[in-house]
């Protein structure tokens, strides 16, 4: 993963092939942007982004008009989807979701002003978070954001032998490199034992990454 640090270019896109075969960054189709019929949304810039924070805006304002434009079932903000991972056996977290399913469906949980409201809160916040979050940097890096386990290949010994599906490759923030993919389907940020493992493959790379690279990495799971 460190290599893909070392690839820089001038915008935040999605990389597209021209019809002479070269590659250059146009508009930026971060599953964020466009998943759940978020590529309906009118109002959302997705152009190649020149600083990082109009990239992190984008995100944030897809966010929040999805919560004022789009179905948002089965979210509900003040009662989260249980999480497999966080349960210790397959029995107490079939009673977690039975649990969630039965307080969901008492009034309007989900599609509710309320709950619409709640998200919409909350997208305000992580605009204001914004200025904290981007950096000033204008070198940006090649990123997977479509990376999980079903898109990775490994031998007998457990070594890594390729990830195949790059069609969302996108040129995105360092900080986007650094954060440590969901591999599981999770909606919970990685265990500390997985964050570990996924930093020790930037410990041989050219670059020096101090503390507050990966602090930034750790907080851009909020507006991913």
């Amino acid at each position: 993963m460190s290599r893909l640090s070392d690839t820089h270019f001038d915008k935040i896109g999605s990389l597209f092939q021209d019809s002479n075969g070269n590659y250059f960054v146009g508009e930026c189709l971060s599953p964020s942007l466009l998943w759940q019929h978020r590529d309906e949304l009118e109002g959302v810039d997705r152009c190649p982004f020149d600083r990082e924070s109009q990239y992190l805006r984008s995100l944030v304002s897809a966010f929040t008009a999805h919560a004022e434009e789009l179905p948002i079932r089965p979210h509900c903000f003040f009662a989260p989807i249980p999480d497999p991972f966080e349960y210790p056996n397959w029995a107490s977290y079939r009673q977690a979701v039975e649990r969630w399913r039965t307080v969901c469906s008492i009034g309007v949980k989900v599609e509710g002003n309320k709950n619409r409201f709640a998200f919409c809160i909350a997208g305000q916040l992580l605009n204001e978070m914004v200025s904290d979050l981007a950096s000033q940097n204008r070198n940006y890096v090649l990123c997977d954001p479509d990376l999980h386990l079903g898109n990775i290949f490994i031998d007998e010994d457990f070594n890594i032998t390729c990830i195949i599906d790059w069609s969302s490759a996108s040129a995105s923030p360092t900080a986007e490199l650094l954060s440590t993919p969901g591999l599981n389907g999770s909606l919970s940020p990685p265990k500390p034992s997985l964050i570990a493992a996924f930093r020790s493959g930037f410990r041989n790379g050219s670059q020096v990454l101090g503390p507050q690279k990966w602090e930034r990495a750790d907080k851009m799971w909020c507006v991913q």
